[in-house]
């Protein structure tokens, strides 16, 4: 025997098991068709190719060895390096699969309508899954994907809607359209950092999302105008835009905010992720004596530090996000406020190793720095200003200054700033 025709075992209902000999090189669509209590197939060495669209849809292609497969628990033995598109296709009745790390693909429609499919995990072997892969596996409640996924395929979880949460790894750079559409349980996702392209209606009508975690510093390219946007029926009661809460990294928010399509959420918030449950905020702090450190710290809470004199130096001035906070100094320690996105606590130390203090003329004189920018204050009468590098170079020179001033400069550098015989040293 060579071949089985269409329908041959059409309506055996009672048929349980079958063995397909190895001389066997085609099986015609719906051969198996109300074969509704089979439970297994064996395929024996030497085939080559069948044809998947079947009742039982459970045959995979394989090149030389034998493949077993039930309905409910289904193994696939480490010689299958692909799974044929609909090759579980329709097999509502399978609730586990173990996937082997020998298979490097997954066709189309592999497992479209396994409404008893709970879980799944794809191995790191996996590089591609085809469209509509695991479409309406409506009891899937996980999925694991791999690191060696570059792209999910269009539709590729339609209407999962038991799907709760999912992460997409940092290797994948695109996420088709309509990916996972129609997901409505689904309250958490995670999107890593080289994610470039989502397609069109890829999160549409997922309207229980809550949290989006998105680590790309640049917004990824919406390709729609739909990509998360709520079906009308439902739109006033689950809208996205308006509950959903966007995770960016540290710096992004403002690109973010004025992105296409990401612009419509109200909640975006910068932060980032580090145990997976507690999100986390940066903050700088920039001293003049030392440069700058910058630490993750817990978001929505205030931190007390310690800001001291240093050596030869005393406290000039002390800012929070740009404002001067000197006067909220206590015994060198200042607790910041709530800590919401990234922030930036500056302190200017003056040098008065050769100097008495008490002595100096100006004594509201203050130096801050913010955004690159160098802001003197309170010069009481016209004074030569001079900003030098740590290493000497002069930056800019203002001679007769009075009242206020301010110099642009660069970020990341130490910087000496003369007025008068004063000397102020501020990091920015």
């Amino acid at each position: 025997m060579t071949s089985i025709g269409e329908r041959a075992f059409y309506g055996c209902s009672g048929l349980t098991s079958i063995t397909i000999p190895n001389s066997v090189t085609s099986i015609s669509p719906l051969t198996l068709l109300g074969c509704n209590n089979l439970t297994s197939i064996i395929v024996e060495k030497g085939n080559k190719k069948y044809d998947s669209r079947n009742n039982c849809n459970a045959i995979i292609e394989t090149e030389s060895n034998t493949l077993v497969c039930g309905f409910k628990n289904t193994v696939i033995p480490n010689s299958v390096t692909s799974i044929g598109s609909s090759a579980f296709y329709e097999c509502r009745s399978l609730t586990s699969i173990t996937i082997p790390n020998s298979v490097t693909s997954i066709g189309y429609s592999a497992f479209q309508y396994c409404s008893s499919l709970t879980s799944i995990t794809i191995p790191n072997s996996v590089t591609s899954i085809g469209y509509s892969a695991f479409q309406d596996c409506s009891s899937l409640t996980s999925i694991t994907i791999p690191n060696s996924l570059i792209s999910i395929s269009s539709s590729a979880f339609y209407e999962c809607s038991s799907l709760t949460s999912v992460t997409i790894p940092n290797s994948v750079i695109s996420i088709g359209s309509s990916a996972f559409y129609g997901c409505i349980n689904l309250k958490n996702a995670t999107i890593g950092k080289s994610i470039e392209i989502i397609g069109n209606n890829a999160f549409k009508n997922c309207y229980n999302l809550q949290s989006i975690i998105i680590n790309n510093p640049e917004p990824p390219a919406c390709e729609g105008v739909s990509t998360f946007t709520c079906s009308t029926k439902v739109r006033d009661q689950y809208d996205v835009y308006t509950y959903a809460t966007i995770h960016v990294p540290m710096g992004s928010k403002e690109a973010y905010s004025s992105a296409y399509e990401w612009r419509y959420f109200n909640k975006i918030k910068e932060d980032m992720e580090l145990d997976g449950k507690v999100y986390y905020a940066k903050l700088a702090v920039k001293q003049g004596t030392t440069g700058y450190t910058e630490q993750p710290v817990k978001a929505d809470e205030t931190y007390t530090i310690y800001i001291g004199a240093l050596n030869n130096s005393k406290i000039n001035a002390v800012t929070f996000n740009g404002e001067d906070v000197t006067n909220q100094v206590k015994d060198g320690y200042y607790t910041t406020p709530e800590i919401k996105a990234k922030s930036i606590l500056s302190i200017s130390y003056e040098d008065i190793s050769t100097t008495n203090v008490k002595e100096i003329s100006n004594p509201e004189l203050k130096v801050t720095g913010n955004d690159g920018e160098i802001n003197i204050s309170g010069i009481d009468s016209p004074t030569n200003v001079e900003v030098y590098t740590t290493d000497g170079k002069l930056v800019e020179s203002k001679g007769s200054v009075y009242g206020d001033t301010s110099i642009q400069v660069k970020e990341d550098e130490l910087y000496l700033i003369k007025v008068g015989k004063r000397a102020i040293k501020i990091a920015m």
